[in-house]
């Protein structure tokens, strides 16, 4: 799955930092530049309605629901999500800074008011004790591969209470101050003072130069200094990448139980009798002890009901103790002594482990790693890969309700309405920034589920009359395409094989085009997914593009290789914003009736508007020109010459770095071609000047010695004159633009000015293919080869030739 992102740079590598900065005064001045921010913020009382008071620090720029949200998550109110929280008796809107609340001051008190339940706010709250009780590591049944995000972090280095035992325990360390580092597969534990530390099995396996089988006689070899530095050692040994994965992982990651099951009942959905006096869900809880429990979620908060597994009373139970609560983790505490152990221990579990580890990321795709190892044995020879939870299968309804209402979203709309969001400030660009993350995660997640959903067959397609190869879908407001030439439209540029190159291409357009980031112009949300050997494009809705029958709505461009072209002059002037960014060349076309356009970029780009009156284009896969070289070398093989299969499509493009790059190259050319003409020209200049002062000398000699006072003021004016610097050079703009539609099968008008424009215009795009061939890449072996640069995966090859 290639999620629409912006494509990473590789950072320069910072110089090794002098000892001296490492001195007192460090930390002085890092206070002094982090004063400012800790100014500005304001430490708030918050106080839970059991009276409990929580401190928290907040910036002014955060709105109440980010203070509320932070609420929920403390340890201390964990136990509470339906409320609201007031300041002076007023209740505060959710969606307001904290620096515009009237009187808000630090060390404020604000009050926690409980809110009744409704049907979303019910869900939610069972949702968050599910959350609670999975832990900090959140493995699903759903991730596209294993260990998703994983971090070894505490496995390697320890708990943050080992890491403070055994920071006390010195009298442990070496006499000698030598520095012993932990394996990688286990933790580090303090040692008994006095104590001799035990190699242990899997720290034997794991070093580098004895084998698993020989590592016990390790120590003697090394005590043996006549033995052979390669004693012992297996030359022909495969590594495993399990070797170097932390042995303790699994286990530093086992929760503690607080619950044996947690699921939603059978008498679930409720009835529209108990609707109407404020039941919302009904719960089956087993408790540690054994006993199960029926309990209604209500308005008014949860209670336990008299139903059974084949008799339903909702009435409350009020034989109970402590039979109903506003929060169901109350609830629980109240009903059952384990669970109130056991919770306490999660919360401490939880708590321990560093918040970088167990931070969930919401904006972005976690990254599945090679190294894994599986579960410990379940005893029937096959890994614990998967758990029992009775509510896993009801999640769709914990998240959604009934009709699932809540699940379908408005991709489009989200994503333009983020966008279109202020970005004056900088607290506003980052709200900008976090939310079209957020959104742009969930569709790649969404559409992610769609097209499995679509290769394994459980949706129709909307045209299911033609061919497979051109069907189309819709699932979850989300349109989906296969990477296939089912129209034809890439006929005589390689068909399927074209037309996968054109998915990516198209994908790295929207990363250009939100790169720069122009108002007025959208693009649509895009995921390219890869499943089973088949590649679907999935896209937003544009809104009304389904209702249009006759005309095809397209403004610019052409939706018929070239047979008839459209170039609207309001979308022309948005478009040359991007031609400004992206140095494209405004040139003329014909379409099939003689009819000339000018246009910027290809006529295979497309511009519509919307139903909600929003520009947005389409089929970006055409923003660069050939690279024609390259063509002609490869695709453009003669029928003889049979060494080398012909590269399999047309399609190939020069990168926009390769495109960049070659402009400032040309760019610092002509600034110095420039630089020297004028210099020239100033020499000349100089000289003439150094000539008529030569002749004009002479012949005022006479005149100068009648009157020196005059000569010696001259000649101090044109001493000062010969000391005053010139003034720089202006450089002029540097004009270049290259043309997309070069070299492919677009017709140009016959006049000569339009044909020698045409010709100058493919010039300057072989020239580009051929700063490619002859500088860029023998530029980078030859880096290679001197170790001025450095690869040690396929990524960072990609981004290395990216660059």
């Amino acid at each position: 799955m290639d999620p629409q992102s912006q494509p990473e740079q590789p950072g320069p590598v910072s110089p090794p930092q002098e000892p001296q900065s490492q001195s007192q005064p460090q930390p002085q001045q890092e206070q002094e530049l982090e004063q400012p921010t800790v100014e500005q913020a304001l430490t708030l009382v918050v106080e839970a309605p059991d009276g409990q008071t929580l401190t928290l620090l907040a910036s002014p720029n955060e709105t109440v629901g980010d203070l509320k949200q932070n609420v929920i998550e403390s340890p201390e109110t964990c136990m509470h999500s339906c409320f609201h929280l007031t300041f002076n008796g007023q209740r505060l809107n959710e969606f307001v800074e904290l620096g515009d609340v009237d009187g808000l001051v630090p060390d404020s008190k604000i009050v926690m008011v409980k809110d009744a339940y409704t049907d979303r706010e019910v869900r939610s709250h069972v949702n968050r004790l599910r959350d609670l009780l999975i832990g900090p590591y959140k493995p699903s049944v759903y991730a596209f591969g294993v260990d998703a995000g994983i971090s070894v972090f505490s496995s390697v280095t320890g708990t943050l209470a080992e890491e403070s035992t055994a920071t006390l325990d010195s009298e442990a360390a070496p006499a000698n101050g030598s520095l012993k580092v932990a394996s990688t597969a286990g933790s580090l534990k303090p040692r008994k003072k006095g104590g001799k530390k035990k190699k242990t099995k899997t720290e034997a396996s794991q070093t580098l130069s004895p084998p698993p089988s020989t590592a016990e006689n390790g120590s003697e070899a090394m005590a043996d200094s006549s033995a052979h530095p390669f004693k012992n050692y297996v030359f022909d040994q495969v590594p495993s990448l399990t070797e170097y994965f932390p042995s303790t992982y699994h286990q530093d990651r086992q929760i503690p139980q607080c619950l044996a099951s947690l699921a939603v009942s059978g008498w679930n959905p409720v009835p529209q009798l108990r609707k109407l006096q404020g039941d919302l869900i009904y719960l089956t809880v087993k408790t540690l002890e054994g006993t199960t429990h029926e309990i209604t979620g209500a308005t008014s908060g949860f209670f336990i009901n008299q139903s059974s597994a084949s008799r339903f009373n909702p009435a409350p139970n009020t034989r109970v103790r402590g039979h109903h609560n506003h929060s169901l983790i109350s609830l629980l505490e109240a009903l059952s002594p384990a669970f109130a152990t056991q919770f306490k221990k999660l919360q401490h579990f939880i708590t321990s482990k560093p918040m970088l580890e167990v931070l969930p990321v919401a904006t972005s795709h976690a990254a599945y790693p090679w190294c894994v190892q599986t579960r410990p044995d379940a005893g029937n020879g096959t890994a614990q890969l998967h758990t029992f939870d009775p509510s896993r299968s009801s999640e769709s309804y914990l998240q959604y309700g009934v009709d699932a209402s809540d699940s379908l979203r408005d991709w489009n709309d989200e994503l333009q309405s983020h966008r279109e969001l202020p970005r004056t400030t900088l607290q506003e660009r980052v709200l900008r920034d976090r939310l079209i993350n957020k959104v742009q995660a969930d569709f790649a997640e969404a559409a992610a589920k769609g097209a499995q959903a679509i290769v394994e067959g459980s949706v129709v397609p909307l045209n299911p009359l033609e061919p497979e190869s051109t069907h189309m879908y819709i699932y979850n407001n989300i349109f989906f395409s296969k990477g296939l030439d089912g129209r034809d439209t890439f006929k005589d540029q390689g068909g399927d094989a074209a037309a996968h190159v054109a998915t990516s291409k198209d994908l790295e357009g929207v990363r250009i085009l939100n790169g720069i980031d122009l108002e007025n112009l959208c693009t649509l949300g895009t995921v390219v997914v890869d499943y089973k050997g088949e590649r679907l494009v999935a896209q937003s809705i544009v809104p009304g593009i389904f209702r249009r029958q006759d005309d095809s709505g397209a403004l610019y461009g052409s939706v018929d290789n070239g047979v008839t072209i459209a170039a609207d002059p309001k979308f022309h002037t948005k478009v040359a914003k991007i031609a400004e960014y992206l140095h494209w060349q405004e040139h003329t076309v014909v379409d099939a009736k003689g009819d000339s356009h000018t246009l910027y970029g290809s006529i295979e780009t497309k511009g519509i508007t919307g139903a909600d009156g929003r520009s947005y284009l389409l089929d970006l896969f055409r923003f660069n020109p050939l690279d024609i070289e390259f063509i002609e070398a490869e695709c453009d093989a003669s029928a003889t010459e049979k060494s080398l299969p012909a590269y399999p499509h047309r399609l190939a493009m020069l990168r926009p770095e390769v495109m960049d790059l070659y402009w400032e190259h040309k760019s610092r050319e002509a600034a110095r071609a420039f630089l020297a003409k004028h210099k020239q020209e100033q020499e000349q200049d100089n000289k003439a000047q150094s000539e008529t002062a030569t002749n004009e000398a002479g012949s005022e000699s006479a005149v100068a010695e009648d009157k020196p006072a005059s000569a010696d003021a001259e000649n101090s004016s044109a001493a000062v004159s010969a000391d005053k610097p010139d003034e720089p050079p202006k450089i002029p703009k540097f004009e270049l633009a290259f043309n997309p539609d070069a070299f492919s099968t677009v017709k140009v008008p016959d006049d000569e000015t339009n044909q020698a424009q045409h010709r100058q215009e493919q010039t300057d795009i072989r020239a580009v293919s051929q700063f490619l061939r002859t500088m860029l890449i023998p530029g980078l072996i030859s880096d290679l080869l001197t170790y001025e640069v450095s690869v040690i995966d396929s990524a960072s090859l990609t981004k290395l030739l990216h660059r």
